[in-house]
């Protein structure tokens, strides 16, 4: 996949909460800047690195913090909105809370990218990632569908950024 997202941009503006103190509030703009920063992490652990002796890709790690990033935009989209944030991080149930002309944009803009298997798909895997990749060790065959949930990630900091003018 074509890297579209400038790491050196994202670099000088991904956050962590450990700049604010623990009684402080993150408003959906801080939830999106730490966002950005698991996308970032994710965006490095999919690049392939030189090592002696071949290449190294760190899929499953990559896979989580782009998984983790979509939660965390999915949420500033829902505080934004003042909808409650229920403490979950079933990406799919966070998602279905969000307005319908929202879901059907982002729906959209991602099947017109990777029509097949479509976006309920991803949706839905992109839940389960966690445990899976968490307890990979223990299951064969898992699927890691690093291209699509890279495309999803962007998909949803794409329209935050435009939503919320995010440098």
């Amino acid at each position: 996949m074509e890297k579209e997202i400038s790491i050196n941009n994202l670099n000088k503006f991904a956050l962590t909460i450990k700049e604010y103190s623990k009684n402080e509030k993150l408003s959906h703009v801080d939830i999106a800047y730490n966002a950005k920063a698991y996308l970032l992490a994710g965006v490095r652990c999919l690049e392939e690195v030189k090592i002696p002796g071949g290449v190294q890709v760190l899929v499953g790690p990559g896979i989580v913090c782009h998984a983790f990033s979509i939660e965390l935009l999915l949420k500033a989209l829902l505080h934004f909105h003042d909808i409650e944030i229920k403490r979950i991080h079933k990406i799919n149930e966070l998602f279905s809370l969000l307005d319908e002309s929202i879901k059907k944009e982002i729906k959209s803009k991602y099947e017109a990218i990777i029509p097949k298997p479509g976006f309920e798909s991803i949706i839905n895997q992109a839940e389960r990632l966690f445990v899976k990749i968490r307890y990979e060790h223990e299951e064969s065959n898992i699927e890691f569908p690093e291209t699509e949930i890279q495309i999803l990630n962007k998909i949803f900091y794409d329209y935050c950024q435009e939503l919320w003018d995010l440098k």
